[in-house]
């Protein structure tokens, strides 16, 4: 990376704090740049006959990426403009916090800041080694240590802006079948919302699944193509959450209970890359506060 074409590089930790690499601004800065973030390893998934000359691509299989960076812990004119430099107890505080944003359970998420939009990579702690020159216990008293910090991500693809799309409800009036003079009990057929349909770009390398939030009173379809999920009927205020993405795939209720019951049917596809896709979302008998809100992050192969 160069300073051409990074203008930010943050750590948001698991402990909620956020270190801005490349400024330094909160006593952490990257001193080496960052390796490993690239195009993720992958196997292609080929087969091949003796009835056909070459070979027939299945798939591919990508590998979990790996991200290395080596990070100084100290404090420069950024981080303490009045050159009060943290050293002694107030340094091994910072250094205490800056290795709790990490850890090997839960994942950190990096944020590189480029011309082509944000990117992120979410990883968890694989490595943290201490390289700093001399180092034993005069870290606190210089005010410094450095890191080899190795994070390895659960998915291998960078991941940029998420694009949002909302259904709301809209109430599309009902009419008497029989109409208002007529004797019989009244009929009525309600339009309800129809189905909606739109167009999605995927402006990703790699294919993206939507995650779908829905939110009572409505019973609703929603899907990509002809790859479509039926929800039953939600109450006013209920809502369900349905990730699609294979590596996380769930149907949770507001409160983060699985609610996979709530499905009548489901048929799950991802958005292609590069490419348009239509997606279809549906609210059958609902109400005021009824919507439906699709989410898609495009994935790609690096940071740029």
């Amino acid at each position: 990376m160069t300073s051409e074409s990074v203008t930010g590089i943050k750590v948001t930790g698991i402990n909620g704090t956020v270190f801005d690499l490349v400024n330094g601004t909160e006593g952490a800065v990257l001193t080496a740049g960052l390796g490993g973030v690239l195009l993720p390893s992958f196997d292609r998934q080929d087969t091949r006959t003796a009835r056909a000359p070459g070979r027939r691509v299945g798939g591919i299989k990508w590998d979990p990426s790996t991200l290395r960076a080596r990070v100084t812990v100290a404090d420069t004119w950024l981080s303490r403009p009045d050159g009060r430099f943290r050293k002694g107890a107030a340094w091994i505080d910072l250094d205490r916090t800056f290795k709790g944003a990490f850890s090997p359970l839960a994942a950190s998420l990096v944020t590189v800041a480029a011309p082509n939009g944000p990117r992120t990579l979410r990883g968890r702690l694989e490595a943290l080694e201490d390289v700093t020159e001399g180092g034993g216990p005069l870290r606190d008293v210089h005010g410094r240590a450095d890191y080899e910090l190795t994070l390895g991500a659960d998915h291998p693809f960078w991941q940029g802006a998420p694009i949002v799309l909302d259904f709301p409800y809209a109430d599309t009036g009902a009419a008497n079948y029989y109409g208002p003079t007529n004797a019989a009990p009244p009929f009525v057929i309600s339009r309800a919302n129809a189905l909606a349909r739109a167009t999605v770009l995927n402006p990703g390398e790699a294919p993206a699944y939507p995650t779908w939030e829905i939110t009572g009173p409505a019973t609703a379809t929603v899907g990509v193509g002809d790859h479509v999920t039926e929800v039953e009927a939600l109450a006013t205020g209920q809502r369900l959450t349905i990730l699609t993405e294979p590596n996380g795939m769930d149907v949770t209720d507001a409160e983060g209970n699985r609610a996979w019951s709530f499905l009548r049917t489901w048929d799950f596809a991802a958005l292609p890359a590069g490419e348009s896709s239509t997606v279809l979302a549906g609210i059958v008998g609902g109400g005021p506060g009824a919507s439906i809100r699709m989410t898609v992050t495009p994935n790609y192969l690096s940071w740029q």
